[in-house]
Protein backbone atom coordinates (compact mmCIF):
# COMPACT_ATOMS: atom_id res chain seq x y z
CA UNK A 1 0.00 0.00 0.00
CA UNK A 2 1.07 3.73 -1.02
CA UNK A 3 0.73 6.91 0.67
CA UNK A 4 -2.18 8.95 0.40
CA UNK A 5 -4.69 5.58 0.22
CA UNK A 6 -7.94 6.19 1.87
CA UNK A 7 -9.45 2.58 2.80
CA UNK A 8 -12.95 2.60 4.21
CA UNK A 9 -12.58 0.99 7.63
CA UNK A 10 -15.68 -1.73 6.54
CA UNK A 11 -13.21 -2.53 3.26
CA UNK A 12 -11.13 -5.75 3.06
CA UNK A 13 -8.13 -6.11 0.70
CA UNK A 14 -6.37 -8.53 0.58
CA UNK A 15 -2.82 -9.85 -1.53
CA UNK A 16 -3.17 -6.54 -3.48
CA UNK A 17 -1.48 -3.94 -4.63
CA UNK A 18 -2.83 -0.09 -4.00
CA UNK A 19 -0.96 2.89 -5.50
CA UNK A 20 -1.30 6.25 -4.47
CA UNK A 21 -4.24 7.95 -4.05
CA UNK A 22 -6.27 5.20 -4.75
CA UNK A 23 -9.51 5.32 -2.55
CA UNK A 24 -12.11 2.42 -1.78
CA UNK A 25 -15.71 1.95 -0.52
CA UNK A 26 -17.25 0.73 2.03
CA UNK A 27 -17.90 -2.52 1.99
CA UNK A 28 -15.57 -3.28 -0.92
CA UNK A 29 -13.37 -6.70 -0.94
CA UNK A 30 -11.17 -7.10 -2.96
CA UNK A 31 -8.02 -10.19 -3.24
CA UNK A 32 -5.46 -10.02 -5.93
CA UNK A 33 -6.54 -6.96 -7.49
CA UNK A 34 -3.78 -4.11 -8.82
CA UNK A 35 -4.84 -0.27 -8.21
CA UNK A 36 -2.75 2.18 -10.77
CA UNK A 37 -2.64 5.44 -9.28
CA UNK A 38 -5.89 7.43 -8.57
CA UNK A 39 -8.52 4.60 -8.93
CA UNK A 40 -11.64 4.86 -7.13
CA UNK A 41 -13.55 1.66 -5.89
CA UNK A 42 -17.34 2.10 -5.25
CA UNK A 43 -19.00 0.57 -2.46
CA UNK A 44 -19.57 -2.92 -1.71
CA UNK A 45 -17.93 -4.09 -4.68
CA UNK A 46 -16.23 -7.70 -4.76
CA UNK A 47 -13.01 -7.83 -7.15
CA UNK A 48 -10.70 -11.02 -7.01
CA UNK A 49 -7.95 -12.24 -9.32
CA UNK A 50 -6.05 -15.53 -8.63
CA UNK A 51 -2.31 -15.19 -7.91
CA UNK A 52 -1.25 -16.42 -11.59
CA UNK A 53 -3.74 -14.11 -13.03
CA UNK A 54 -4.40 -10.81 -10.67
CA UNK A 55 -7.31 -7.93 -12.00
CA UNK A 56 -5.48 -4.70 -13.02
CA UNK A 57 -6.95 -0.87 -13.20
CA UNK A 58 -4.77 1.59 -14.99
CA UNK A 59 -4.33 4.98 -13.78
CA UNK A 60 -7.29 7.07 -12.43
CA UNK A 61 -10.05 4.47 -13.65
CA UNK A 62 -13.23 4.82 -11.49
CA UNK A 63 -14.67 1.53 -10.93
CA UNK A 64 -18.26 2.56 -9.23
CA UNK A 65 -21.18 -0.01 -9.92
CA UNK A 66 -20.60 -3.95 -10.51
CA UNK A 67 -20.78 -3.43 -14.78
CA UNK A 68 -17.59 -1.41 -14.54
CA UNK A 69 -15.39 -4.38 -12.94
CA UNK A 70 -14.95 -5.78 -16.69
CA UNK A 71 -12.52 -2.54 -17.18
CA UNK A 72 -9.95 -4.00 -15.22
CA UNK A 73 -7.40 -6.35 -17.36
CA UNK A 74 -6.82 -9.91 -15.73
CA UNK A 75 -3.00 -10.98 -17.02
Amino acid sequence: MFRRVIIDRSAKVENSIIMQGSKIGPGSKLNYVILDKGVVIGPHLTIEGTPEKPIIFEKNMSVLRASDIKKGVQH
